[in-house]
């Protein structure tokens, strides 16, 4: 069976597709890797991105000069202040989730006592210091949750 280009099929319990009239595998981390890469130029003015751009195509997916007439265009119509609560709010709802599993790992890893130092010694702690510390910062973390919703 002959495929088209851009086409996506079933083989082999694989997904394929065809680029440039080459075959490929599809996996679950294509769309992750299409998503990281920056491209050479804007999407929306086709001018080649510098530096400064670059760190502005990651958040907004377009220049800095685009993305300052998008808020320029947002004040003008009085909608900026809520663009900004939002994107402030979203930024803390991702610090938030990153905190929260940060400490869930830190918790899995202090629970075994056991710790490898710089020297590859393996130390065993003891104390009451891993539930103390635990009802301290759950509330707090919980309390943040409660405040962003």
């Amino acid at each position: 069976m002959l495929h088209k280009e851009g086409e996506i099929w079933e083989e082999r319990g694989k997904t394929w597709t065809i680029k440039k009239g080459i075959k490929k595998t599809v996996t679950k981390f294509t769309q992750v890797r299409k998503d990281l890469q920056t491209p050479f130029c804007c999407p929306k003015c086709n001018k080649t991105l510098k530096h400064v751009d670059q760190t502005f195509y990651k958040f907004n997916k377009v220049c800095l000069n685009c993305t300052v007439e998008f808020e320029h265009e947002l004040k003008k119509q009085g909608k900026y202040e809520e663009y900004e609560k939002a994107r402030v709010l979203a930024n803390a709802k991702g610090y938030i989730m990153d905190l929260d599993k940060f400490y869930i790992e830190y918790f899995q890893d202090i629970t075994n006592n056991e710790f490898t130092t710089e020297e590859g010694r393996i130390e065993s702690w003891t104390g009451n210091s891993v539930k103390r510390v635990e009802e301290i910062i759950k509330p707090e973390i919980e309390k943040l949750k409660q405040l962003i919703d």
